[in-house]
């Protein structure tokens, strides 16, 4: 057995470009810097897919329907690029896990490039609002695989999602 130490951000980035292309890249910080993660998501397009969604994250709508519209649009590809209910659940547990890290501990992962906007995110949401969005997702996870109504689905989460952010108590 060799234990292998986790390649350092530049050496990821730079493997996976020469390896990989630009579009693993961008995917590479949601991957948590895992490289080889990061060049499956980009291998079948579904990197593509994921930086719509965070930017509909980094990026919400006032209304829950709104922004239920924008990513049902991610979900709604028939193709490898699109994603399933599953994998949107998953991309904002890491969203909320990046945010909830910005507001307690001042430091990123999972935001990458959308880093700047998280910031202006997290000024006014609470942690408490951000860690109860995250574990109500927990519950909704077991349930993504089978929505009975995907549209009802999706604007519970971006109900969620956005009061969360809105909660500005310290």
């Amino acid at each position: 057995m060799f234990k292998l130490p986790k390649p350092s951000p530049a050496e990821a980035a730079a493997w996976i470009s020469t390896n990989h292309g630009a579009s693993a890249v961008d995917v590479l910080d949601f991957a948590g810097g895992a490289p080889l993660l990061a060049a499956s998501l980009a291998a079948d397009d579904r990197g593509r897919a994921i930086e719509m969604m965070l930017s509909a994250f980094a990026k919400p709508d006032s209304s829950p329907t709104d922004l239920a519209g924008r990513w049902e649009k991610t979900l709604q590809g028939n193709d490898e690029s699109s994603l399933r209910m599953e994998d949107l659940v998953v991309a904002l547990q890491k969203w909320l896990v990046g945010l909830t890290l910005l507001k307690t501990a001042g430091r990123q992962r999972f935001l990458g490039k959308f880093a700047s906007a998280a910031e202006q995110l997290v000024r006014k949401a609470s942690a408490s609002g951000l860690l109860r969005c995250y574990n109500d997702l927990l519950k909704i996870r077991a349930l993504a695989s089978h929505p009975l109504n995907t549209r009802l689905m999706l604007e519970d989460l971006a109900e969620r999602y956005l009061r969360a952010l809105a909660s500005d108590r310290r």
